[in-house]
């Protein structure tokens, strides 16, 4: 096939397709125009379906006039047999109708045509024409109504009706006119039944509605409602006065009111009752609120009282707070509590005590300075005074050895160590005064106790002379040489010579040496001597009078004497005949010196009330003065503001002690 051949059939085949497009182009718009026509053809036939009701309604209409007329009109008549447009008429829609009429005794065939755009309708009516027998009509004592024959035996007047044959007033209702509309009711009627009288309406109108307290069902008459009172022109609304349920007592204001006036508003007192007394910051003269008072917080539940912190002022000079310097106070209402007030004593955290300082007491709201109190000064000339002062728990004279007096003999030194049997120790306690009686003087001189054990001594100790001149007794105090009972006195000395008998003793005993070194020594026998050799001394507690060994200012100290083991936990009292009060004072001092150191005599205070106050002091240094400061502070003012005793103690005696007090005061 060439390439014309070709062109020649897309040409042939392109023709084809060209008219089929236009056959279906054809066929939807045939289809389209019959659719539309259809569519045209229902909305005529709506329309005239709609004309056609019309119409109808329009023949009923002439068939129920010309009905009325034939029955009800007795004027009307009709013109023949029959007739065409015997009555027309129309409508306020458009519509009309046409009344034709014939008739056939004795009926009367009415045909109604009602017409509406175009379109008819019609109804038909037979109406028959009464020939039955005459009517005699009968209004024998009838003044109206119906005589028997379709006619009337009367009417009746105006506002009347005919009842039973008889022509009654009419009756009607009266409407009174509107009362005012806010807070009044009828009383009792809006309106009344009134009957003709033949001339008036009764009872009669009652053209002003107004107020009356009286009830009347035939009048118009109006009162006022519940909680409205009349006011001599109107009825106004009654107020009242609403009070509020308590609010909580501590803490809380009214926040505004307690109670708010109230006003009827016809069906509810406004503002309206708040049955709930709550707290509320915001201020309402309407509703129960409260707040919290001055000083006062609310917590999320409750008003709590404020605190605060108060810095205590007004305390005197001299005087510190005890305890604090500052207090919480809190809100009571009224004032802060507790007071910030200063006054003297306490202790306390919570309000502003104060109390003098040391070395100062209260007196008419300051703080003086408080004189020191003298306990005792040791002021005792003699010892008979010391002792009548302080008077010992229990105290014995020992004694030991032959008696220091003249002998004939002489004992020369040869550095021999000489203990005499005769008169041994009566007691355990120390020795405080040694005597000796020498031919010549003598030097490096001892003397002291043994312990005796068949030919053997033991020095138990010893107290050192030095040299010792002749020719008299020669007498030593204040010495200090542990005793104990059945000890025998010894003496030795380097040079010299001890006076003594050769015969006649109760024996000697005698060591080549010096035996006052210690340990165990063997003694030889030396029958019939006696030496002039003698000690006293004291078993348990004594005190003495000393002028020598005293502190300043003053001029005497007590001097106390303790044994070995017998002085252990004797006591030295004295009674204070008008007791001493140490209120306020805080430290009492005193000195102190004993022969040996450490913590062995306690001095005790005795207060009244029967407590008894103690310190043992400590001994640092032997036989020197020492100033003990006793911190009496801690001693409550009862145990101390009446002090009747002062006591001293020994409580350790495991050698003898010699020891010395003075100037005991409260500064």
């Amino acid at each position: 096939m060439n390439i014309q051949e070709t062109k020649k059939q897309l040409k042939n085949q392109t023709g084809v397709i060209l008219l089929l497009t236009l056959f279906i182009l054809s066929g939807i718009l045939i289809i389209t125009l019959g659719a539309a026509d259809l569519v045209m053809a229902g909305i005529r036939m709506n329309r005239l379906t709609g004309y056609s009701s019309l119409a109808f309604f329009a023949s009923e209409s002439g068939m129920e006039k010309v009905l009325w007329e034939a029955r009800k009109n007795t004027s009307f008549s009709l013109p023949g047999d029959s007739q065409e447009g015997l009555m027309t008429g129309s409508l306020d829609n458009g519509s009309s109708y046409a009344i034709n009429y014939a008739s056939s005794s004795p009926n009367i065939f009415f045909t109604s045509i009602g017409s509406y755009g175009g379109a008819k309708r019609s109804v038909e009516s037979t109406y028959e024409i009464w020939t039955g027998p005459s009517c005699t009509p009968d209004c024998d004592g009838k003044e109206c109504g119906d005589d028997g024959c379709e006619e009337s035996c009367g009417s009746c007047g105006a506002n009347e009706t005919c009842l039973a044959y008889t022509c009654v007033g009419n009756n009607q209702i009266y409407t009174c006119s509107a009362k005012p509309t806010t807070g009044t009711i009828w009383n009792t009627v809006s309106s009344y039944s009134q009957t003709w009288s033949g001339s008036a309406w009764t009872p009669a109108d009652d053209p002003t509605t107004e107020y009356n307290a009286t009830a009347d069902t035939n009048s118009c008459r109006y009162t006022c409602a519940t909680n409205y009172t009349w006011n001599s022109s109107s009825c106004v609304a009654d107020t009242q006065t609403y009070t509020c349920s308590a609010k909580p007592t501590t803490g809380t204001i009214w926040n505004t009111v307690s109670s708010y006036s109230q006003t009827w508003n016809g069906s509810a007192w406004t503002p309206a009752d708040d049955s709930t007394t709550e707290y509320n910051a915001t201020a309402d003269t309407n509703s129960c609120r409260y707040t919290c008072a001055t000083n006062y917080t609310w917590n999320s539940s409750s008003c709590v009282a404020d605190t605060r912190t108060y810095t205590c002022t007004g305390n005197p000079a001299n005087s510190s707070w005890n305890t604090v310097s500052s207090i919480t106070q809190t809100w009571n209402g009224t004032d802060w509590t507790p007071a910030g007030t200063a006054n003297y004593g306490g202790p306390s955290t919570t309000e502003c005590y104060y109390t003098c300082d040391s070395g100062y007491t209260y007196s008419g709201g300051s703080c003086i300075v408080i004189p020191p109190v003298n306990l005792d000064l040791m002021e005792y000339a003699s010892d008979a005074n010391a002792q009548a002062a302080y008077v010992t728990s229990q105290a014995t004279i020992i004694d030991i050895g032959p008696g220091a007096i003249f002998r004939s003999s002489n004992a020369s030194s040869n550095t021999r160590t000489r203990i005499d049997i005769g008169n041994p120790a009566n007691d355990t306690g120390i020795l405080t005064t040694f005597e000796i009686y020498l031919h010549a003087d003598s030097t490096d001189v001892k003397m002291g106790t043994f312990s005796k054990n068949s030919s053997s001594f033991t020095n138990r100790d010893f107290e050192s002379l030095g040299n010792v001149t002749s020719g008299s007794k020669q007498t030593f105090t204040g010495k200090n040489c542990d005793v104990k009972s059945g000890d025998y006195l010894g003496s030795y000395f380097n040079t010299g010579n001890l006076a003594w008998s050769a015969s006649g003793g109760q024996d000697v005993y005698y060591y080549s040496g010096n035996a006052f070194t210690g340990g165990a020594l063997n003694f030889t026998f030396d029958d019939g001597h006696t030496s002039s050799i003698y000690a006293t001394g004291i078993s348990g507690l004594q005190s003495y009078s000393e002028s020598t060994i005293k502190t300043t200012p003053g001029t005497y100290s007590l001097k106390g004497v303790a044994g070995l083991t017998s002085g252990l936990n004797k006591t030295l009292t004295r009674t204070i005949a008008s007791p001493l009060d140490l209120t306020g004072k805080n430290t009492l001092t005193f000195s102190i010196r004993a022969s040996r150191t450490g913590s062995n005599i306690k001095i005790g205070i005795h207060d009244t009330g029967g407590t008894t106050s103690e310190i043992t002091p400590n001994i640092t240094s032997a036989d020197t003065f020492q100033t003990v400061t006793w911190d009496i502070s801690g001693i409550a003012t009862a145990n101390k503001d009446a002090v009747d005793e002062i006591i001293i103690t020994i409580v350790n005696a495991d050698t003898s002690n010699i020891f010395y007090i003075d100037n005991m005061l409260a500064p």
